[in-house]
């Protein structure tokens, strides 16, 4: 079986984060055809982030049972990782 794995990093002033999602390479096309139309940069949002945020879980959990792994960490700039398990 292959995999897909996908890492971002974002920064944010003193935090960085780091997530992981591992989704088996025979849903790539479900999970792509999920989330395509929806997951946008926050950068690009303006005025309609606080909606999207607001909309995200909702998003996220109907593509979640195609996703085998997804992690996030946070860690403060200069530290070691602490991990946050959001599955």
């Amino acid at each position: 079986m292959s995999w897909l794995i996908f890492v971002d990093k974002s920064d944010d002033r003193n935090i960085s984060y780091v997530s992981v999602l591992i989704i088996a390479d025979s849903n790539k096309a479900n999970v792509y055809s999920g989330i395509v139309k929806w997951v946008k940069h926050s950068k690009k949002l303006g005025k309609k982030k606080t909606s999207y945020f607001n909309d995200f879980p909702g998003r996220y959990s109907q593509v979640l049972p195609l996703i085998e792994v997804s992690r996030a960490f946070s860690y403060f700039k200069g530290s070691n990782i602490r991990a946050m398990w959001f599955t």
